[in-house]
């Protein structure tokens, strides 16, 4: 058996969504969550967080839910956060495919993951 030299790390009983937004208080929702490094505009926690709840309603009024794989082609862009979170947040599993991949190269991907289109 192979072990690390580092020590354990305890996984919290959260989901992510829970582990990375569930803590924020009032006094830290206006600080800058996300910064387009193109463009320069500046999101929110507290927009961050309502168009993730927004996203994952509508993905959950969609049947999207626990069991369901959404697969995530997306450049590197501010709304991936958005994106990827809420379809976190919705219960469901996120597959992000690669930009730069080949046809081919999604299609597999597509292929093993099995998201539902």
């Amino acid at each position: 058996m192979v072990r690390s030299s580092y020590p354990d790390v305890e996984i919290p009983a959260l989901s992510v969504y829970d582990y990375l937004f569930g803590d924020l208080d009032e006094s830290r929702l206006d600080a800058v969550a996300i910064i387009d490094g193109t463009s320069g505009a500046t999101t929110t926690y507290r927009h961050l967080v309502g168009q993730i709840g927004l996203f994952a309603g509508a993905l959950a009024a969609r049947g999207v839910g626990v069991g369901t794989t959404v697969a995530v082609l997306c450049p590197n862009v501010p709304a991936f956060a958005t994106v990827f979170h809420g379809i976190l947040r919705a219960g469901a599993t996120a597959t992000t495919i690669n930009s730069l991949y080949t046809a081919e190269e999604i299609a597999n991907q597509l292929t093993d993951a099995t998201p539902r289109g």
